[in-house]
């Protein structure tokens, strides 16, 4: 018998036990996660984090508005990348205003609504 034909033999025989194995297991680790146990019924979930578009909005809100220093800081995007979501925001019909304060820095805000 030769090396690669040996080799075929022992691939043919050994994966099918192991995957038959393997996937039992898996399905009793997948039923073990699907029900989850509670410890009381008035559980509260957790709230689920906010997204960066919506922190931006929320940023925007605020009476002074946000700089770009701002806005970067809270969502952690690069000044090109906050730019770009501010266009975003535009081409989806917000208002916005810049104001540059008397320290040269630009101040964005959501228009309000007349």
């Amino acid at each position: 018998m030769s090396k690669s034909s040996k080799a075929a033999a022992a691939k043919a025989s050994a994966p099918a036990k192991m995957t038959h194995r393997l996937g039992t297991q898996a399905k009793r680790k997948m039923k073990a996660v699907a029900t989850p146990v509670c410890a009381t019924d008035n559980a509260v979930e957790a709230p689920s984090r906010q997204s960066k578009k919506a922190i931006i909005v929320t940023l925007l809100q605020r009476p002074e508005g946000a700089s770009i220093g701002d806005l970067c800081g809270a969502t952690g995007w690069q000044p090109h990348s906050v730019r770009a979501a501010l266009t975003g925001l535009r081409h989806k019909g917000e208002g916005l205003t810049r104001v540059t304060d008397a320290g040269g820095i630009t101040h964005y805000r959501i228009a309000a609504a007349a």
